[in-house]
């Protein structure tokens, strides 16, 4: 019936349903008497056809444990893709047996093997050659230095050049660091859609802090709460939107009063302490 109700493409080649199936045998493997001379007990035969894509048949060891075997299509698995799913399947195990408490997220699935091709080989870089992480700041201010004419930014017909997005940026990074902002610190912006939106982000960004984006259409008791629980050093905000915004005690910061303050690039002696890649960069409320 349910296959009939979802009535998804049908092909002949796998089941309509599922291709993975796990089957734990809770039968007893121990040996049953059929008479005063003879003993029988259950053993797996192998069918020589996989009914599905793969199938693990696993259950409890007489002595104890947990033993079992893997079933897959020769057609879609070689032998030893098979036997990597099921190396990794009895590590995990293995793993949650040893730390139960851990999360499961946090145990180990890949071999050290596996974790070398996938984080050294397959990126074509010996380990040792490996360029040292940039922040965000280091990675914008190369882009504005190689093409500063270019345009950066467009919002409803207007454009801002990197040249243009960094000078506005800059200023206002600046009167963070005046005011003790940088490094460690979060930052709330709430702004409309705009170039002064972009160039709020890139500014608390450049001076080092963690940026907290709030959207002011947000109902107000989700506002107030953003603002409590992550409690910003500042916020930034424009004229226009400042009186839409929960009542608050934090200091305020519109865009323009950035004018004043310089507008050349932001160094490591600019901001409260220097910036590493560790710092935070954002910090984001989901809906869930």
């Amino acid at each position: 019936h349910l296959v009939e109700a979802l009535n998804p493409p049908r092909s002949l080649s796998r089941h309509p349903l599922f291709q993975v199936m796990l089957a734990w045998q809770s039968i007893a493997d121990a040996p049953v008497a059929l008479g005063p001379e003879a003993t029988a007990r259950l053993t797996a035969v192998p069918s020589g056809t996989a009914k599905f894509d793969l199938t693990l048949n696993a259950g409890e060891l007489p002595g104890g444990g947990i033993g079992g075997f893997l079933e897959f299509r020769t057609d879609l698995f070689d032998r030893s893709t098979a036997q990597a799913l099921a190396d990794r399947l009895s590590r995990l195990l293995t793993a949650a047996a040893e730390r139960p408490r851990t999360p499961v997220g946090l145990l180990p699935v890949l071999g050290e093997d596996e974790v070398h091709r996938a984080l050294v080989e397959a990126n074509g870089v010996p380990s040792g050659d490996r360029p040292a992480p940039l922040t965000l700041a280091e990675v914008y201010g190369a882009a504005a230095r190689r093409h500063p004419e270019r345009v950066a930014v467009t919002c409803e017909g207007d454009s801002l050049t990197y040249a243009e997005l960094s000078s506005r940026a800059q200023s206002l990074a600046r009167l963070l660091a005046d005011r003790n902002i940088g490094p460690g610190s979060i930052v709330a912006l709430a702004l409309p859609r705009s170039l002064d939106l972009v160039a709020g982000l890139l500014a608390v960004s450049l001076a080092g802090a963690a940026y907290l984006p709030m959207d002011p259409d947000y109902p107000a008791d989700r506002l107030a709460y953003m603002l409590d629980d992550a409690r910003p050093a500042a916020l930034i905000t424009d004229a226009a939107t400042a009186g839409r915004l929960p009542a608050h005690d934090l200091p305020l910061i519109t865009v323009d009063e950035a004018a004043g303050f310089p507008d050349g690039p932001i160094t490591q002696a600019d901001r409260t302490r220097p910036l590493t890649p560790q710092d935070p960069a954002y910090v984001i409320y989901t809906s869930g």
